[in-house]
């Protein structure tokens, strides 16, 4: 006979997904840059309140409500966590992730690397600032999803390089000088493409660490594929002869450091 008080509901525990999982590993290194004095949200995303001290307040406001209305018309709500969750969703923005978690895990501490404040990311059409520590070179990189071959990929190459005779401009920017950060705008900034397939993407996601000390094998081959073609793009844009000073500079520093790590 059932006796109803012996039953004990089963509830099954949920799963935490590849894109959770990431999110809690970017709050780590959120805190970890932190720490450092290096002002993020808990998505590694430039704080723009941070610069309420280089920029007038009711001008950083304005900004913030740049984003908000922006965001508003492109998701169809103003609902701030239905926004985030929809956000997730897209491959564009695991890319960026991915891109931010990787940096983190192999560049060390010799850099710091950040998700653009979402200001920047509309604006100025950069995904992640990359800033080496000693010297304050600063590169900025968009993230694609789609072809890394091909005539379609040769025409985003082409567009890169228009970009880069001026390079990008960042009003939420972060500098180093005199061994402190400094925040403040930047200019003639190099600008890179990190593209990849949906299927990489997902790849990447499932095999990804949740932590600093462990790093997968996929996480290993992402690194060598980004600064790998990060190198091929600094060597694409040196052979052009109408570089501004600024982005010649840039890149000559940046690729003296980077290319440590091309192997």
């Amino acid at each position: 006979m059932f006796n109803p008080e012996s039953f004990e509901p089963q509830f099954e525990e949920k799963k935490e997904t590849d894109v959770e999982r990431l999110e809690t590993f970017l709050g780590e290194v959120a805190e970890k840059l932190k720490e450092e004095g290096v002002p993020v949200d808990n998505d590694c995303r430039i704080d723009m309140d941070a610069f309420k001290d280089v920029y007038p307040p009711e001008s950083v406001e304005g900004n913030k409500r740049t984003v908000e209305d922006f965001e508003n018309k492109w998701y169809g709500s103003s609902n701030k966590s239905e926004i985030k969750k929809e956000k997730s969703k897209k491959k564009g923005e695991q890319l960026e992730m991915l891109v931010t978690s990787v940096f983190n895990k192999f560049l060390g501490s010799e850099f710091i690397t950040v998700r653009s404040a979402p200001y920047d990311d509309i604006r100025n059409k950069v995904d992640n600032l990359i800033l080496e520590k000693e010297t304050g070179n600063i590169v900025c990189a968009f993230d694609d999803v789609g072809d890394t071959s091909g005539y379609r990929f040769k025409e985003k190459e082409r567009k890169i390089l228009e970009r880069n005779r001026r390079g990008a401009s960042i009003r939420y920017g972060l500098n180093i000088k005199d061994g402190e950060l400094s925040l403040e705008p930047r200019d003639n900034i190099p600008v890179f493409c990190l593209a990849l397939s949906e299927e990489n993407i997902g790849d990447g996601m499932k095999r990804s660490e949740s932590s600093f000390e462990k790093k997968s094998d996929f996480e290993k081959k992402l690194f060598d594929y980004f600064v790998s073609n990060l190198n091929s793009q600094i060597k694409r844009l040196k052979l052009e002869g109408n570089l501004n000073r600024g982005i010649k500079e840039q890149l000559d520093g940046f690729e003296e450091i980077i290319k440590k790590f091309d192997k």
